[in-house]
């Protein structure tokens, strides 16, 4: 299953920490009162109702909360850093495809750059037509640029600044260019 929300990046991971640390426990969870999304709006930077589902359903696919009947809860996992990133790659609508783009770029690019590219090998151009994609539907430069700024924050991308329009570009994390 891939996971389409994705909230705005926040500055470091110590916030992703604080998001699922204000997330019900288990047994919390259990209990009807608990309203989870008014709980991250209370207890973080979170502003509004759709934010803060947005933030417990990209967790979800980070496997750091996990959906049950009684609503949300935090997972008692200790999630590594290498599985974060792995379950962002692999469970985040679009970031699999955005990530290989950057990857077999020459160099640094912009995120409508990793956009047109993404939308290029979605629409079967080339050797990818007929190949499995994460990209069902043309990809949205501001939502590619949050999931390339979700990678700069996870190790998995570098964000450098464009020399001549001093926008942001980036590339995978492990380029030394």
């Amino acid at each position: 299953m891939r996971f389409k929300p994705i909230p705005a990046p926040p500055d470091d991971l110590e916030t992703v920490a604080d998001v699922r640390a204000a997330t019900p426990s288990p047994a919390e969870s259990r209990r009807a009162e608990i309203d989870c999304c008014a709980r991250l709006i209370d207890e973080t930077g979170i502003e509004s109702r759709d934010d803060a589902g947005d933030w417990l359903t990209f967790l979800r696919a980070l496997g750091l909360v996990s959906a049950g009947p009684d609503g949300y809860a935090r997972t008692d996992e200790d999630v590594a850093p290498s599985a974060m990133r792995a379950r962002f790659r692999d469970r985040v609508y679009g970031a699999g495809d955005a990530l290989a783009v950057l990857e077999a770029s020459d160099g640094p690019i912009s995120a409508p750059e990793v956009a047109d590219r993404v939308n290029d090998r979605s629409t079967g151009s080339g050797s990818n037509r007929g190949s499995r994609s994460d990209a069902a539907r043309p990809a949205d430069p501001e939502r590619t640029e949050r999931l390339l700024e979700w990678a700069v924050l996870l190790g998995l991308a570098v964000r450098t600044e464009g020399r001549q329009d001093r926008k942001p570009r980036y590339r995978t994390a492990t380029d030394r260019a």
